[in-house]
């Protein structure tokens, strides 16, 4: 029962977090938002062992940090490595499916993968916006 208020208070606190990663005007502030963002809310599923979202985490956190080291050389992320990505995020989401519901977190990893791949920050957010919504 303590883990369930545990991993609710984490959540809580990256639900905040993610408020005020959306207010950043800067795409490198965002970055570094979603980072916390994903390996709080990883934190808070590897507490209550739900193993595919702690799956779908890091797979967010490995992605985002990849794409932050290639906007910090001022670079574009190759189509190959996005493609890459979006692969990646289905074939977990395949990997871990147990019921139809399994698949909100496909579309939502998805819709991630796509938010941090855009450049401007008004893309990122309906981006999130939608992936919010799944």
């Amino acid at each position: 029962m303590s883990n369930i208020i545990i991993a609710n208070i984490i959540l809580g606190i990256s639900l905040i977090a993610n408020v005020i990663t959306m207010q950043q005007k800067g795409k490198k502030q965002i970055l570094i938002g979603f980072l916390i963002v994903n390996t709080l809310c990883a934190i808070t599923y590897i507490i209550l062992k739900t193993y595919s979202a702690v799956l779908v985490g890091i797979i967010s956190i490995v992605q985002t940090y990849i794409k932050y080291l290639f906007d910090k050389k001022e670079k574009n992320v190759p189509t190959i490595i996005q493609i890459l990505f979006i692969i990646i995020s289905i074939l977990s989401g395949i990997f871990t499916f147990t019921n139809i519901f399994d698949i909100l977190p496909i579309f939502a990893s998805v819709t991630y993968t796509l938010s941090i791949l855009q450049q401007k920050e008004r893309n990122i957010r309906l981006f999130i916006l939608l992936n919010t919504s799944s």
